[in-house]
């Protein structure tokens, strides 16, 4: 009986995971940016340009490009400056989306909302009861 139990909250388990997992999709038609190229499609680009992936980095060749740094003239093949300067590329696209989202609405001012907390119980003054609350604040006595 155990054994059918435990069976039958696994598959009620999968169900539900199926479920959820079709309407955890967010977009079937991710956004694009400037170029065309939807964004998720950019930063993997942007990721991978320099520094590659397992599969470009797992030959011999560039494993003697990792070692001796060779590249051009202008970019050597050190892992650490290949990550530097993906992570540069990253960090420019990263600030273009952040523009395109700023700049492709127009700029919407509200008015601030009171603040029940823009005083202190300080400078209500002397002999004043605060309303909600159990503290009288009294001026202290003059001899």
């Amino acid at each position: 009986m155990r054994m059918r139990t435990n069976l039958i909250a696994v598959l009620a388990f999968t169900a539900a995971a199926s479920f959820f997992a079709k309407s955890a999709i967010a977009q079937t038609n991710p956004s694009t940016i400037g170029t065309g190229e939807n964004i998720p499609d950019a930063i993997n680009r942007a990721f991978f340009s320099d520094s590659g992936d397992i599969y470009r980095n797992a030959n011999a060749r560039r494993q003697v490009q990792f070692l001796l740094g060779i590249g051009s003239p202008a970019r050597n093949a050190f892992p650490e400056n290949e990550i530097r300067r993906d992570a540069e590329r990253i960090e420019g696209l990263y600030r273009d989306l952040l523009e395109q989202q700023v700049s492709s609405d127009p700029l919407i001012r509200t008015p601030d909302l009171t603040n029940p907390f823009n005083t202190s119980l300080r400078t209500l003054g002397t002999n004043q009861r605060v309303f909600g609350g159990n503290q009288i604040l009294e001026a202290p006595l003059q001899p």
